[in-house]
């Protein structure tokens, strides 16, 4: 399996991101707006990279950039 690769600054801001969920609801960014426009755009445009390094059991198959 080929791993997914994720930027070094997204990694930075994702370990001190406030991240919540509820229930069976995806992972979310709490005060979405408090991010920058280039952190806001890749998570919504790469959210199932940052789940997968958000993910412990996943994390290994992500690869920091």
């Amino acid at each position: 399996m080929e791993s997914l690769q994720i930027p070094n600054w997204v990694v930075k801001e994702l370990e001190s991101a406030s991240i919540g969920s509820h229930g069976n609801c995806p992972r979310f960014l709490r005060r979405f707006d408090s991010y920058s426009k280039e952190f806001q755009g890749f998570w919504l445009n790469n959210y199932d990279i940052c789940n997968a390094w958000l993910n412990p059991l996943t994390r290994q198959f992500v690869k920091i950039v």
